[in-house]
């Protein structure tokens, strides 16, 4: 089981897209990082009293980098392509520096990490981890947390965001939906806008492929 705790103030982002949607995070390196199809446990004010789950959701992408805080101008680099996410392997190859992040690929990971610029950014870090290279692993997901009844085994968990996700074709749509609706215990109201809209055919179609 993998949980990650977020700042209160991040919430609105992770479960409405205010402003705009928070679908990754950047972490220290752990002993056993979190691997691409983990189910990802999201909670505010972890190990604390006010401690609120606030759903699951699927690893869709991990990658490892390093953080260069002890630099008067911080920077981020990668080892290997195989650690590079997917969607910039091709722009990095074509850099003469490849395993140096430029400041676009900073620019973007700052705003997707919910943070308003790379200066923002660096300075959290720093305050967080201190003036020091340290490696991080980036994990991202692709649909927000959802807050599954915790009664539920992991196995049906996994199935269930599987196909959300698109990576497992329902035997009946119609059984499938149904089945979701009276799982979900708390809807947040995102995924209220969804059923009500059917925005979730989408993701089914694309698992009938």
């Amino acid at each position: 089981m993998s949980l990650l705790g977020f700042k209160r103030f991040l919430v609105p982002m992770i479960t409405r897209g205010e402003p705009w949607w928070k679908l990754g995070t950047n972490r220290a390196l752990r002993k056993n990082p979190i691997q691409k199809g983990d189910i990802l446990h999201f909670y505010t004010g972890l190990r604390t009293k006010s401690c609120e789950y606030l759903g699951v959701t699927l690893c869709s992408c991990q990658y490892k980098f390093m953080m260069h805080l002890s630099q008067k101008k911080p920077r981020i680099s990668h080892y290997g392509h195989q650690n590079l996410p997917p969607y910039w392997n091709d722009y990095c190859r074509s850099k003469p520096n490849p395993y140096r992040w430029p400041r676009r690929m900073l620019a973007e990971l700052a705003i997707t990490d919910g943070f308003n610029s790379t200066e923002e950014m660096w300075e959290w870090f720093r305050k967080a981890h201190g003036e020091r290279d340290q490696f991080f692993q980036r994990i991202e997901w692709k649909i927000p947390p959802i807050p599954l009844n915790r009664e539920l085994s992991t196995a049906q968990q996994k199935i269930l965001l599987l196909q959300l996700n698109g990576l497992m074709r329902p035997l009946d749509v119609d059984l499938f939906m149904k089945h979701l609706r009276h799982e979900i215990k708390t809807k947040s109201p995102s995924f209220e806008d969804w059923f009500e809209k059917d925005t979730l055919d989408p993701y089914i179609r694309r698992g009938n492929q």
